[in-house]
């Protein structure tokens, strides 16, 4: 596959294509030190050789296969109580995307940041923020998809299997991207909240049982949904509690109702 394959821009952001790359975050931000003259560009590669997940995750895709990119924003003075709507805004842009390929209600968001189908990983997303005082100063929002690969451990699967056909990567790029960008100049309060109910409306495992690591500890409870901010929701022994998605990982769903 050519660096024709993949356009010269999506959405009026200048495409930086490179056949393969460490990690497309990393190189964002590389160029991102270097003062590149756009206000936001897209990095998408053939080959990640070492992508990243939350924490120590590591994120395995198959070259040529696969969709690796990232979206790097600068100048943006975007409050950082507000953050995750770009998490938000990502899942809604790559769910709409693969609703076009497959109607329905199956595609979900696992708390933060992965897209499931049917309760299999299908995408994640990572977000860096770098910040000035208490704004945003530039944000980028690496999305990894499994697109035509076939070879996944299990709990993944990829688009060509649900479909069982092959999907053209560059239509979903671009797809993802326009519907990104569309909505982060549309940030108003309206779609603000059209956001954080898509999100909710899409969440995998509310009203299950959910444990997860806190401050070096097992803790659980009952999913009882997202704050506008991110902020985990479970009922614990009749008790609300709030959990930022920085404070806890290695969520595991009882994907059983709590009557």
């Amino acid at each position: 596959m050519t660096n024709r394959t993949f356009p010269d821009s999506i959405a009026g952001q200048p495409v930086i294509f490179l056949e393969s790359v460490s990690s497309t975050n990393d190189y964002a931000k590389e160029k991102l030190a270097e003062g590149i003259d756009k206000r936001s560009f897209i990095v998408v590669t053939n080959h990640q050789k070492s992508g990243r997940g939350r924490r120590t995750n590591k994120w395995q895709s198959e070259s040529g296969k696969d969709l690796t990119f990232s979206i790097a924003i600068s100048d943006m003075g975007f409050p950082i109580e507000e953050k995750f709507l770009l998490t938000k805004l990502s899942s809604l842009a790559i769910i709409r995307s693969f609703q076009k390929l497959r109607p329905g209600k199956e595609w979900q968001i696992k708390w933060p940041n992965d897209i499931f189908f049917k309760g299999q990983k299908v995408g994640g997303i990572l977000i860096e923020n770098y910040l000035q005082g208490n704004k945003i100063e530039s944000s980028i929002i690496g999305i990894g998809l499994n697109i035509n690969s076939l070879d996944h451990v299990l709990g993944r699967t990829s688009i060509v299997k649900i479909l069982e056909n092959e999907a053209e990567r560059v239509s979903i790029l671009r797809d993802v991207c326009s519907t990104f960008f569309e909505g982060l100049m549309n940030l108003t309060p309206d779609f603000k909240q059209e956001l954080h109910s898509f999100y909710l409306g899409h969440l995998f495992g509310i009203g299950c049982w959910v444990e997860m690591n806190f401050e070096s500890k097992k803790t659980g409870g009952i999913f009882k949904g997202v704050e506008p901010g991110g902020e985990l929701v479970l009922e614990q022994k009749g008790s609300i509690t709030k959990f930022s998605p920085d404070s806890v990982f290695g969520l595991n769903f009882t994907v059983k109702k709590i009557q």
